[in-house]
């Protein structure tokens, strides 16, 4: 089989999309069987940098524009190559004849419009419905996305499968507790604390994972509950649970 993978900024910029499909293109390259070939998609090759594999055939992007990149290169790639499966890691699929997988990850342009600009939203709108009628097999994240995309969009459950976000284990991986204490003591954190690693956006839904925090601790007074945590995310402590100390950091707790 022969298997096309848009990475299209893989290597080029640090962001959800190209971590996940990096890493999809690592594990690929590890399992990939005798019979198959993969060719991955990015902005001037910069995915081959970023995973330098033998199996996997790295070929370029000319130009930057995702609308040229995937209504001109990825059907000529498609054409060239006799693609028997192209897997698309957002909403905007080619017009051409080979299976297409498409990877959603959310619909957080319809549940959180604010967090995008008008024209980025009804970009999101228009192309995410026709990327998830017109795609082969649809993969999402979680269940609750499932639901939310079979419902809005009229698509067959059986069509969706969820692919659970894994960790990057080159990235996060356990450490020796001498170890352990050793970095959070170099970054002056002193009180137990909560880590989360992603952006500062509304509709990560930062202040429902601190109101978790709060419920959890005992006695009900965690520290560094009593600051703002950036733009649009604010604690909100549930009924009989009490602020505790503010971190002397703004990038700890």
């Amino acid at each position: 089989m022969r298997i096309g993978i848009d990475a299209h900024y893989v290597g080029v910029r640090e962001g959800g999309n190209e971590r996940h499909f990096e890493n999809i293109l690592r594990c690929l390259g590890r399992v990939a069987g005798a019979d198959d070939e993969y060719f991955a998609f990015s902005y001037r090759g910069a995915a081959r940098g970023r995973v330098p594999n033998g199996a996997i055939t790295h070929l370029p992007f000319r130009q930057r524009s995702v609308v040229w990149q995937r209504a001109v290169e990825l059907p000529r790639y498609c054409r060239q190559l006799g693609l028997d499966v192209l897997h698309v890691p957002f909403n905007f699929l080619p017009a051409f004849s080979c299976r297409k997988i498409v990877t959603i990850h959310d619909l957080s342009f319809l549940h959180v419009p604010d967090a995008h600009a008008p024209l980025e939203r009804l970009r999101l709108i228009l192309l995410t419905r026709l990327a998830a009628r017109w795609a082969d097999r649809v993969l999402t994240v979680s269940n609750v996305v499932k639901r939310d995309i079979a419902e809005r969009y009229k698509v067959d459950a059986a069509r969706i499968t969820v692919t659970p976000n894994a960790v990057d284990r080159e990235v996060f991986r356990p450490l020796s507790a001498d170890v352990a204490r050793a970095a959070v003591r170099a970054l002056g954190v002193e009180a137990p604390f909560l880590l989360f690693v992603g952006a500062l956006q509304p509709h990560k839904n930062l202040s429902l994972l601190i109101e978790a925090y709060a419920r959890a601790w005992p006695g009900g007074s965690p520290p560094c509950l009593g600051r703002a945590l950036g733009p649009g995310v604010r604690p909100t402590l549930p009924a009989g649970a009490r602020a505790g100390p503010r971190c002397s950091h703004p990038s700890r707790g």
